[in-house]
């Protein structure tokens, strides 16, 4: 384990409980190691070494016991007193950030109080004071930490990551660049259905139930020519396939690759890693075997990088814009156009069929549940109606469409893309919209009041910034907050890679090969010297730690050595 070394002050310091781990891990691996030492290179007395030796059960079950969040950088000794629901309110909160979803303060207090009260904690009060201890237990960051953390990230700033982006992606062929992203959709969710499902209105109104919101996620993923789109993965909360309706369970195989959430509440590091594993790889590997980068934004921090068999991730820098995120450059939005544009042009088909057999499939539908119902017994699509009509959008997506939006991110070379052209005629919202309003019958059309923006509203209900996708998950999320089980957040161990480890020399090597590309003078004019000079600062940190390490392992190597020797 590297040490980090500390200047030499007489005054003593206060070590974080990441630290005095680390100190209890070299006192009992490397007996060679004197406590004098130790506090040297940490900055306090030896005697302040003998007591935390003698305090080490204490600290580790301190630390093991503590907020994940925030234990490694706590400094004081004593536990902070926390009330026992608290591990709830926080998965509650960091739910709701990894989805860019902010509460006020006093959302948070309402919240505890709710909570108290359903584990009858006795004597609570969320006060301010409470409030703002609760958030530096779990390291949450207030409104103001988050402001400055943004206002530092100055747009010279952004650009030099983007920049720096764009020397990975060149070193790749555009065939060889992929971006995926995750999209939220309600599948069911239709414009008036009183007017468009009138049997089905009037089913909902008798059970006092509002339109059907059920939320599915997608994620969608293609190269930067379009010329490999992946298959969509569908996923929801199904708790299991077993849970489905009989019908689906009947399918050997569904439209486009399925998995649902399992114990969590959205797409999380397991659902991206079955992406990955059985969509995401062996489809590229299948295509190409030359080296494949994947692009991710990971504003929800459920991907982590991956190294596979020449298959690379890279996450985008933090708080990347919108505009440099390929996918979000109305790929997703057409995909969801084209998709409810299929629903409509349906459930209108239907209601063209003869009074009788409308009414004959009304009956029929009464007989199943509401899951296994979809367009063409009269009712919103089911999934399987969900998976083919997506299946279908997504094929129409074509290839100059997509290059035209990683044209737009400017993340790769100009001779990727032709120049820009006009969008398709029906890529632009006037004429989908135009186009919608066209099919529908004059008796649908008198039951909106402005059918333009009605529709409108429709098209864009689970859109990433809109508030129905937002109220939504915030409803799903507080209806989780009083059951017994734990929400399930973001796990953000980092998957190993499988490769076998290749050893400190290669690490330095690769380093010292790195050097020599930022110093070439041609780098220089392409990055900045400030940007190259911080670049340079940071392998040599790198290479300082590594060697230091490395060398700390090889007298060790040489002390078991030695000790075998003398042994025999």
């Amino acid at each position: 384990m590297a040490i980090p070394l500390m200047t030499d002050n007489k005054k003593s310091k206060r070590l974080t409980d990441k630290q005095r781990l680390e100190i209890l891990d070299l006192l009992e691996n490397d007996p060679s190691v004197t406590k004098v030492e130790l506090g040297r290179r940490y900055g306090i007395s030896g005697s302040a070494i003998t007591k935390l030796h003698h305090n080490a059960e204490v600290i580790r079950s301190r630390h093991a016991d503590g907020s994940i969040a925030l234990r490694d950088n706590r400094q004081r000794g004593t536990k902070a007193i926390a009330q026992p629901f608290e591990e709830k309110l926080y998965r509650w909160l960091y739910a709701l950030e990894s989805h860019r979803l902010s509460v006020s303060p006093a959302q948070v207090m309402e919240k505890a109080e709710l909570l108290s009260a359903h584990e009858a904690v006795p004597n609570f009060a969320a006060s301010n004071g409470w409030y703002y201890r609760f958030l530096n237990r779990y390291g949450f960051k207030t409104s103001a930490t988050i402001k400055h953390e943004l206002t530092a990230i100055t747009p010279d700033v952004m650009m030099d990551q983007l920049r720096s982006l764009r020397v990975k992606l060149a070193s790749f062929g555009p065939e060889q660049v992929y971006c995926m992203d995750i999209a939220e959709l309600f599948y069911r969710f239709i414009p008036h259905y009183d007017a468009l499902c009138p049997f089905y209105a009037q089913e909902l109104m008798s059970q006092d139930e509002l339109s059907p919101k059920d939320r599915v996620s997608l994620l969608v993923c293609a190269n930067a020519t379009g010329s490999h789109k992946l298959p969509l993965l569908l996923a929801d909360k199904t708790k299991g396939m077993s849970s489905l309706p009989p019908c689906f369970q009947k399918q050997k195989s569904f439209p486009v690759p399925y998995t649902t959430y399992g114990k969590a509440w959205c797409v999380d590091t397991n659902v991206f890693k079955h992406w990955f594993d059985t969509v995401f790889f062996p489809t590229v590997r299948e295509r190409t075997p030359r080296p494949v980068v994947l692009l991710l934004e990971n504003s929800s921090g459920q991907f982590h990088e991956i190294t596979r068999d020449n298959v690379t991730t890279i996450l985008l820098p933090p708080h990347t814009p919108i505009m440099y995120q390929p996918m979000e450059q109305g790929i997703v939005s057409a995909l969801k156009c084209k998709y409810k544009f299929g629903v409509l042009s349906d459930i209108l088909s239907f209601r063209e069929k003869p009074q009788i057999e409308q009414q004959e499939c009304v009956e029929r539908a009464k007989q199943k549940t509401t899951r296994a119902t979809g367009i063409a017994l009269g009712r919103p699509p089911h999934l399987l109606d969900a998976m083919q009509m997506l299946k279908e959008a997504w094929d129409e997506i074509t290839p100059s469409a997509i290059r035209h939006a990683w044209k737009r991110t400017t993340l790769i070379p100009d001779t990727v893309c032709e120049p820009l052209q006009p969008v398709q005629t029906f890529e632009r919202e006037s004429d989908i919209l135009d186009e919608m309003v066209q099919t529908f019958p004059r008796d649908c059309i008198d039951a909106f009041v402005d059918i333009r923006t009605d529709l409108k509203s429709w098209l864009y209900a689970d859109a990433s910034d809109s508030t129905a996708l937002k109220e939504s998950i915030m409803e799903e999320l507080d209806g989780m907050l009083l059951r017994s089980e734990l929400i399930e957040i973001a796990d953000k161990t980092i998957v190993p890679t499988t490769e076998p480890w290749a050893g400190a020399q290669a690490i330095l090597k690769a380093l010292s090969t790195l050097e020599s590309l930022y110093e070439h003078h041609a780098c220089k004019e392409y990055l900045g010297e400030a940007l190259v000079s911080e670049h340079l600062q940071q392998i040599e940190m790198q290479r300082r730690v590594i060697q230091r390490a490395k060398s700390m392992k090889d007298r060790k190597r040489r002390r078991d050595v030695n000790e075998n020797i003398d042994l025999r």
